[in-house]
């Protein structure tokens, strides 16, 4: 007798080498669908419609077009990237017939006003808004396409938002320069108002101690124009009183010519009578001292002696004077008159002159202490203006300046600061090839034991024991759950191009998952029938479902934890990414298999066991 017995599970028709190929066919093509249907989708997205609906008005912007919904529109339309939509561009009218007979997966819609509110940012602030487009997906659409509408309809606005972020961000720096310039200009001008003031306040206290040698001259000429004033008042009165006084010498003067000319008349005549007289002595003979006496008087008085001029000469010329000092009188008094008027003159004007001096001589003490205060304010200034130059300076040396290649540079980056480099963002890539996998060896498994008994009908009539009556439900299954395995590492790797030695490991892992699978198959029907069954329907689900997406509630990924579905992902990812999770995995599928058989066998012992209850049943038969 062989030591395993493969039987139908719900026929009593001999199993063929041509069922067996069917059930080992079952995980290839679950398997080999799966990745032909959803192994990295976005390459064919291309396969798919989608409509882009352009309402957008260009602007203008320092002069220049800007058709940003264009360019939105170009960069959807973009043929040269493998991974988009065939966009096609249209109307509105075409876009709603495509949406509603699905002949357009999605279409997109640029309003009136893109253009318009996505540049609103150079406008003022208060204008500022946010240009919006308008998504749409078909009702007929498939279970994620709308997410790759969406994920393709943001990379693009994006892309538009990172070129319009960029440009914005490049006038920055090209403002960063100017305010450089402007500020280095600002402390060479700070510099060259620093010098000057220090020269003006350099200035400001030489004039300060002039203005203060000017305050005392003039004082000092205040005080002497007050002396002249007095003086030429002094002046002026006794000139007036001079004139008072000098005005009768013209007529005395005068009259004293009269009488001098009076007495040189006098005396000529005089001379003559005693010219005469001596002459009419010596004529008649008179005494000859006396003659000579007369001789001599008379001579002394017309000629006079030697070195003694005589008496009549001398008359007449004090007689000239008195007559020229006469005549000069008038021209004195006139003389003594105007100069008593020019005195008084002198004196009002030296009186005035004396008054502005103290004038002056205050204004020039306030000026001098005003120039005091402007000296000691040209310091302050003098300081403060160099104060500024070395802060413009300081301000001018750390603002930052930019060449062109470093504001692009600097404008991408700042404008995307982070980019991902990690995985390619592929749908259904490299880590969904173990999900695939296991589903398939999973209903695979379940496929086995739809198709054959779990425990052999006949072999429980035997006399073999519980556990080997087990195995020969098992090892059939897990044969055919090694081949699974093989199959689809097999077609797994047209999908994951791992190496030779990467792909052994793999499809010994497949293998073991085939075998384990089996057993916890084998176990399910034997110990739970139909029930057992739906718990492997279920197993499925939830595996599916918490693999696809990481929103499922919070019951899946707390669920899967303890599925064999699980050790077996984890395995089989560990083999791909090179990681020690290959052998947790294993040692989980391990403890898994054991399980099955476990179940299995138990099952075989309680159908081996006939109740009291039943043997009475069986009697009364």
């Amino acid at each position: 007798m062989s030591f395993f017995t493969i039987e139908r599970a719900r026929s009593s028709k001999r199993v063929t080498w041509l069922t067996v190929v069917g059930i080992l066919l079952v995980p290839l093509a679950i398997g080999g669908l799966l990745v032909w249907a959803l192994w990295n989708p976005t390459e064919r997205l291309g396969d798919v419609k989608a409509a882009v609906v352009n309402l957008d008005q260009p602007v203008k912007m320092s002069g220049q077009l800007v058709p940003l919904g264009r360019e939105l529109s170009a960069g959807l339309v973009d043929s040269t990237n493998t991974e988009n939509y065939s966009w096609v561009l249209t109307d509105q009218k075409d876009a709603a017939a495509g949406l509603a007979n699905g002949s357009y997966v999605t279409v997109v819609t640029i309003p009136k006003g893109f253009s318009k509110a996505a540049t609103s940012y150079a406008r003022a602030a208060g204008d500022a808004r946010q240009a919006t487009i308008d998504v749409q997906t078909s009702t007929k659409s498939k279970l994620v396409d709308s997410a790759i509408s969406q994920a393709v309809t943001t990379t693009a606005t994006s892309v538009l938002n990172k070129q319009l972020t960029a440009t914005y961000l490049e006038n920055v720096y090209v403002g960063f320069n100017t305010v450089h310039d402007q500020l280095s200009k600002a402390a060479d001008g700070a510099g060259s108002l620093a010098s000057g003031v220090s020269t003006l306040a350099s200035g400001t206290h030489s004039l300060a101690s002039a203005s203060a040698s000017l305050a005392g001259g003039v004082s000092t000429m205040s005080a002497g124009l007050q002396n002249l004033s007095g003086a030429t008042s002094g002046l002026a009165g006794g000139l007036v009183q001079l004139q008072a006084n000098t005005s009768r010498l013209p007529a005395q003067a005068s009259q004293l010519a009269t009488s001098t000319q009076g007495i040189a008349d006098g005396t000529k005549k005089l001379g003559a009578s005693l010219t005469d007289l001596a002459q009419m002595c010596a004529a008649h003979g008179g005494d000859a001292l006396l003659c000579g006496s007369l001789d001599s008087v008379a001579a002394s008085v017309n000629t006079g002696s030697a070195g003694t001029p005589g008496l009549a000469p001398s008359a007449q010329k004090v007689a000239d004077g008195a007559h020229a000092f006469a005549g000069g009188m008038p021209a004195l008094s006139s003389g003594i008159a105007q100069s008593a008027s020019g005195a008084s003159q002198l004196a009002s004007g030296v009186s005035q002159t004396a008054s502005g001096a103290d004038s002056l001589a205050s204004g020039a003490v306030k000026l001098s202490d005003g120039v005091t205060a402007l000296a000691g304010g040209a310091d302050k200034t003098s300081a403060g203006a160099a104060s500024l130059a070395t802060g413009l300076t300081t301000a001018a040396s750390k603002m930052p300046t930019y060449s062109s290649s470093d504001r692009t540079n600097l404008a991408t980056v700042v404008a995307q600061p982070v980019a991902s480099k990690s995985g390619t963002g592929d749908l259904f890539g490299t880590s969904s090839i173990p999900l695939f996998a296991v589903v398939a060896l999973w209903l695979g498994a379940l496929a086995t034991f739809l198709v054959l008994q779990a425990v052999s009908a006949r072999a429980l009539l035997t006399t073999r024991s519980s556990t080997r009556i087990a195995l020969g439900g098992f090892l059939p299954a897990a044969g055919i759950g090694i081949v699974q395995g093989l199959l689809v590492a097999g077609i797994m790797q047209i999908a994951l191009q791992l190496d030779v030695g990467q792909w052994f490991a793999f499809a010994g892992v497949a293998a073991l998952t085939g075998i384990a699978f089996a057993a916890i198959n084998q176990g399910l029907t034997a110990l739970l029938g139909g029930i057992g069954r739906f718990i492997s329907m279920l197993v499925v689900v939830i595996t599916l479902a918490s693999g696809i997406i990481s929103t499922v509630p919070g019951f899946f990924d707390a669920s899967v934890t303890w599925l064999p579905t699980s050790a077996a992902i984890t395995a089989m990812q560990g083999v791909i990414d090179g990681t020690s999770g290959a052998w947790r995995g294993v040692g989980a599928l391990v403890l898994w298999g054991v399980l099955g058989l476990g179940m299995a066998v138990a099952a075989v012992a309680r159908r081996r066991t006939v109740r009291v209850t039943q043997l009475a049943a069986l009697d009364q038969v």
